[in-house]
């Protein structure tokens, strides 16, 4: 039993300086993720502040300015298995709702899931803001986009 707890402590003994040295490095990491927080922090209270006391006189956003923009293109990612029953419904009332027009829908779907792809195929056909991507494995085939 003596032997054992002696082979023990000289096993131990023997692995302290590496995991000593890699105590060191998972410190130093640490030490620099939190500076990255305490960055963003910093910055995110400055700008915070400055709001506060200079940003009185900013015009209020309001629908109507953003109206006036010009629409800048942005894609609407839906990921989406085993939705056939509501699918359709989501990118009909999405297509018939949004006030913005300059848009595309990306509906993920999977090989597995034949039905949700019929559905977004079915919408795809009269709109060309809908397209249906398909994941297999890691990579993305993407099929339905002009």
């Amino acid at each position: 039993m003596e032997t054992l707890i002696t082979q023990t402590a000289n096993f131990l003994v023997s692995i302290y300086q590496p995991l000593y040295i890699l105590a060191l490095f998972v410190g130093a990491v640490f030490v620099i993720s939190g500076f990255t927080d305490l960055f963003f922090d910093v910055y995110s209270i400055g700008w915070n502040l400055r709001r506060f006391f200079i940003g009185k006189d900013w015009p209020t956003l309001t629908l109507k300015r953003l109206e006036s923009r010009e629409q800048q293109r942005i894609a609407i990612f839906i990921a989406a298995w085993k939705e056939a029953d509501i699918i359709a419904q989501t990118l009909t009332n999405a297509n018939e709702t949004l006030r913005y027009k300059n848009f595309d829908v990306f509906v993920g779907t999977y090989p597995n899931d034949p039905d949700t792809q019929r559905e977004v195929d079915k919408i795809a056909e009269n709109n060309p803001h809908v397209h249906k991507v398909i994941r297999i494995g890691w990579c993305v085939t993407t099929l339905s986009v002009p």
